[in-house]
């Protein structure tokens, strides 16, 4: 038996050949399999990477509008509180420097004519 081995040899033989290759044709295969699985894991996370990245940029971009917004909301309530300011200065002006009935002051400021009562009542308090 032991003179077998010197004129066998294993690494020949046609069927250790042949599972060597089947062997590293599975082992090939699994090889992609692998990669395949690892392609579409990576594409998984870059579309959820994306889809935060487009959730965020969504949020800022709301966020943004809603900043603008208010400071619209802001100056347009500023500017009517000036509006306010002016006619109530304007009807006092007109109030106390003039002898004209609250009817004709009314139109000619654009305001109630309770309003320009109420404001002739505050004046003639103080």
């Amino acid at each position: 038996m032991e003179h077998i081995s010197t004129y066998f040899k294993i690494e020949n033989d046609v069927l250790y050949i042949k599972g060597q290759r089947d062997a590293l044709l599975i082992i090939e295969e699994k090889i992609r399999e692998a990669e395949k699985k690892i392609r579409e894991e990576q594409q998984k996370l870059y579309e959820e990477q994306q889809k935060r990245y487009e959730a965020e940029q969504q949020k800022r971009y709301e966020a943004e509008q809603q900043k603008r917004y208010e400071a619209e909301q802001q100056k347009r309530y500023e500017a009517e509180q000036q509006i306010k300011q002016n006619q109530h200065d304007f009807v006092t002006n007109l109030i106390v420097s003039t002898n004209l009935p609250n009817e004709t002051i009314a139109n000619i400021a654009n305001v109630t004519l309770s309003f320009v009562e109420d404001l002739r009542k505050t004046l003639t308090q103080k």
